[in-house]
């Protein structure tokens, strides 16, 4: 890997060692944009622009197959293919090679990739992984838009590589367990709620995410008090795992302890790792993975560590005490492009106010760069600054016609505010523009569906259902096709066969399971409905959305007040599920 080869002396810690004893010799900066809570750069792979999730989970660099097929990859080992797990299960992959990639500035020759048959990502060709990441040493600095990749020279086990930090930082320092070609993790331990986890870094994952096996060994359980569902989550696998969280007092990661917090839970296959620290511990540290001396370096940047806010209240609450630099006026030496992409990394972290700041000022320097207009958009979305939003979507897509996301989040905006036909003009020019990404189609039918546009929803539904048979999503896209006509209220014979459809070609699950027992309340079914909102619950005991139609489905058949207890219990859970369940006609007896 080459790039622009900058040394950084350090000296041993705590010994008499000579002045330039070692050199930190930086190989690579990699310009790093968060889309949502994933961080993405920038590449070429054999002239073909795209970008890639850095997956520091990804024990390999990976594409889709329609990108491979895009790129020109060849296979350079014919008939050879790898199984790969994680969350979800097992996945085939084959081999695919690349002539030349260029990793933002640096060229790369004769890059191999994984190939995956679906989209593993949206709007990217795939995955950066460790054969690239894990090669050298590597600093994580999310919270400035960036990735640097150092290769140490003269440095031994005692020196400190963290370059950066200061006396005041309370610089935590661990040991990681060795890396090699079957485990090319970075992997070391930690402590929940006092048990001992063995703890990795993904950089892939929107949030951490701890193990059921772990979270068991904790004595921490679905139906535990404070736990709530949090739906399925998915990973490389083909299959969609139950997702809920549950309050911890304390995790312990090297120096430093977070209290009284939440963790996402799932049941995933992986046996390496117990908890996965993802993008919202990476957001919120500055982390150096020093693979020379197999330990990691971390700093706390402030904010919450373990949860993005999602309520208005959460996010004022939870507004990051980031670094003095964040919160002032832009720099003379500091570009636009890099104040976009602190900007996106504040949006990531729910800090909208220094987002829309650092767009802003960003904008001031640059004001037709499509990118910050769209990002800005969807900041001033989040605050509910809408109109705003609406000038900074109309000015993108004034320079940039085929703008998707701006398409997607504008379409998104006017179906907000009633404007059907605007609404469908940018998502038919959204699909229009973006032939190839297999899945857009389904999230614009969801938010038809959502809008109640319903018989635009279903158009979708059906033609994406027709065109994709075997889709590892198509039990999703069944499943929200029985939704949509369950919320309507006709075809109701076609929902049937819609959710039966999704049972047979996915494991049983709560979302699944919640739908058929929905269509069957609507039918008149009760003690069928009451037997599928059961099974969703003893997969998911807390959601809000089975336990409310167990509560209806009790309510009709009696008797009177059979179902009071379940009905207030999901309303406890989600106090908006009444009124928009009385949207749909969906109301006690």
């Amino acid at each position: 890997m080459r790039g622009a080869v900058i040394a950084i002396t350090l000296a041993a810690v705590g010994a008499a060692a000579p002045a330039h004893a070692c050199q930190l010799i930086k190989a690579a900066e990699l310009p790093v944009t968060m889309e949502g809570p994933y961080p993405f750069v920038p590449v070429k792979i054999n002239g073909l622009e795209t970008k890639l999730l850095v997956d520091s989970g990804a024990f390999f660099n990976t594409v889709d197959a329609e990108s491979a097929k895009r790129a020109g990859l060849k296979g350079p080992y014919p008939g050879v293919s790898l199984m790969a797990t994680g969350i979800g299960g097992d996945a085939r992959l084959t081999i695919g090679r690349a002539d030349t990639v260029m990793l933002a500035d640096i060229p790369l020759k004769k890059v191999d990739f994984l190939i995956h048959q679906r989209p593993l990502t949206a709007f990217s060709a795939g995955l950066l992984g460790q054969n690239v990441l894990g090669a050298l040493d590597v600093e994580y600095d999310l919270a400035h838009g960036v990735i640097r990749i150092f290769k140490p020279k003269g440095c031994g086990s005692r020196a400190n590589l963290a370059y950066w930090s200061r006396p005041e930082d309370n610089l935590s320092v661990l040991p990681t367990r060795p890396t090699n070609v079957a485990e090319p993790h970075t992997r070391f331990s930690a402590k929940v709620n006092g048990v001992s986890v063995t703890a990795m870094l993904d950089s892939g994952a929107w949030s951490s995410l701890l193990s059921a096996s772990a979270a068991a060994r904790t004595g921490m359980r679905p139906d535990s008090p404070g736990a709530r569902s949090e739906g399925l989550s998915g990973g490389i696998g083909r299959h969609m795992v139950e997702a809920w969280s549950a309050p911890f007092a304390s995790i312990s990661i090297g120096g430093e302890e977070v209290r009284n917090t939440r963790l996402r839970i799932a049941k995933h296959d992986a046996s390496s790792f117990d908890l996965l620290l993802g993008a919202d511990f990476l957001l919120s540290h500055r982390i150096l993975v020093a693979n020379s001396q197999n330990q990691i370096y971390f700093t706390y940047n402030g904010g919450p560590v373990f949860r993005f806010p999602d309520k208005p209240a959460e996010i004022a609450a939870a507004t990051p005490s980031l670094p003095p630099e964040a919160g002032e006026a832009a720099k003379p030496d500091v570009d636009a492009a890099t104040l976009g992409r602190q900007a996106a990394a504040h949006a990531a972290r729910r800090d909208y106010a220094s987002a829309i700041r650092n767009y802003s000022q960003a904008l001031a320097a640059k004001p037709d760069d499509v990118e910050l207009l769209r990002g800005r958009a969807q900041a001033y979305l989040a605050t509910k600054q809408a109109d705003r939003a609406a000038v900074d979507l109309d000015q993108a897509l004034k320079l940039a016609p085929n703008h998707v996301l701006a398409r997607l989040v504008r379409g998104g905006l006017r179906l907000k505010k009633k404007d059907v036909a605007g609404a469908q003009a940018d998502f038919d020019a959204a699909l229009q523009a973006a032939p190839h990404e297999r899945y857009l189609p389904l999230s614009i039918a969801n938010q038809y569906s959502d809008a109640g546009q319903i018989e635009r929803a279903i158009g979708l539904y059906d033609s994406w259902i027709a065109a994709h048979p075997k889709d590892q999503r198509i039990a999703e896209a069944f499943n929200a096709r029985c939704w949509t006509r369950i919320i309507w209220n006709r075809d109701l014979n076609l929902a049937i066969a819609d959710c039966d459809a999704a049972l047979r070609r996915a494991r049983p699950n709560s979302a699944t399971l919640n739908s058929r027992g929905m269509l069957r309340y609507r039918l008149g079914q009760f003690d069928a409905a009451i037997a599928d909102f059961d099974a969703s619950l003893r997969l998911q005991p807390n959601d809000a959305w089975s336990l409310y139609g167990r509560g209806l489905a009790k309510a009709r058949k009696g008797p009177a007040g059979a179902g009071d207890a379940d009905l207030k219990t999901a309303a406890a859970l989600k106090p908006d599920l009444p009124e928009e369940a009385a949207r749909y006609g969906l109301v006690p007896a």
